[in-house]
């Protein structure tokens, strides 16, 4: 019986053990995934560098997985809380008979404000956009983005960036949309895919 019940503790000691050592394993994977969760601005360089955010409580929190390079646009309306158009001096270019064009495997930059966060989320995800950018413009607060129970519709991810980081950006995307901004969005950990429009 002593023998059984010395077996049974060593067993169960060394399944204690085995069991922790996965936990710590799954932790620390789940931690090195998520500082690998990048925003980074490729270019033009006077504004390149990575961009700090924090996440959102719906929607898919990588882009298929991936690290993506693709070019970020301003959306119109700004606040993204109407379907997503043109603005009126991109009617007059190229985009005018396929607005959608504009949007479609880029991602959309938005000011924070006026309805919430999913709304705008899945106006960008119809237009065919592969992730949101929000502008919280009234603090430097990082904070995460709150389901307001319609995130179930949204499966692209969606990060905030504080008031700083996208004072800048938004002035270089509503100023001189000329000249493309490139970033690096998801998990980059090395190679990316690139999306060429």
């Amino acid at each position: 019986k002593k023998s059984a019940l010395s077996k049974f503790v060593i067993n169960f000691r060394v399944g204690i053990i085995v069991m922790n050592i996965i936990i710590s394993v799954v932790l620390f994977l789940l931690l090195f995934i998520h500082s690998s969760y990048s925003l980074y601005i490729k270019s033009p360089a006077y504004l390149a560098g990575k961009v700090n955010f924090s996440g959102a409580s719906f929607g898919n929190p990588y882009i298929r997985g991936k690290c993506i390079e693709a070019e970020l646009v301003l959306a119109t309306p700004a606040n993204g809380c109407t379907p997503l158009k043109l603005s009126n001096t991109e009617k007059e270019s190229y985009f005018e008979e396929k607005p959608k064009e504009k949007y479609k495997n880029k991602i959309v930059f938005t000011l924070r404000g006026d309805c919430p966060f999913t709304i705008k989320a899945k106006h960008v995800e119809e237009m065919g956009g592969l992730g949101m950018v929000v502008w919280n413009i009234n603090d430097n607060l990082y904070q995460t983005m709150s389901d307001d129970g319609n995130g179930r519709m949204v499966r692209i991810p969606s990060v905030l960036i504080n008031k700083d980081s996208g004072s800048t950006l938004f002035s270089h995307l509503s100023q001189t949309p000329s000249i493309p901004v490139k970033v690096l969005f998801g998990l980059c950990l090395g190679g990316h895919y690139k999306y060429n429009h």
